[in-house]
């Protein structure tokens, strides 16, 4: 089981991710610029799946959830050096700065966290699991 100030760092890491992403979700409509489709796509996708990986990483730790917004992190630093044709890509600053930010709080919470695989007793299953699947996950209901 997690410790209290242990799982309080993950869930501040998480949340500052979420709000990373929901900066990089919005950036294309922040920025106002005339960028790709391609780049605004790229941009609400990113954004949107690192909200995602955040918000369920506050709720569940886990170890593949970090890495995951790991691998987000590296995509939207990397993102800029993909040739845009047809227009300008969005603000270049704002993506690595978001990119970087994202690897740095992902490696924090993997350093902190070193292989999250407890979950909390009352996540492990629900009254309706228990009462469709009665001693599945091995706890009694």
């Amino acid at each position: 089981m997690l410790k209290e100030s242990t799982l309080g760092n993950h869930i501040l890491l998480n949340l500052a991710s979420a709000g990373l992403g929901a900066v990089l979700l919005a950036s294309p409509w922040l920025c106002q610029a005339d960028s790709t489709p391609a780049g605004v796509a790229s941009a609400v996708f990113l954004g949107a799946l690192l909200v995602r990986f955040s918000l369920s990483g506050a709720v569940r730790p886990r170890t593949w959830k970090a890495k995951a917004r790991l691998a987000i992190g590296a995509a939207t630093v990397a993102m800029p050096c993909v040739p845009a044709p047809g227009g300008t890509p969005l603000p270049l600053g704002l993506l690595c700065a978001v990119g970087l930010i994202t690897v740095v709080l992902a490696a924090a919470e993997l350093r902190v966290g070193g292989g999250v695989t407890a979950r909390p007793a009352a996540a492990r299953g629900s009254t309706l699991g228990c009462w469709l699947f009665p001693g599945r996950w091995g706890q009694p209901c």
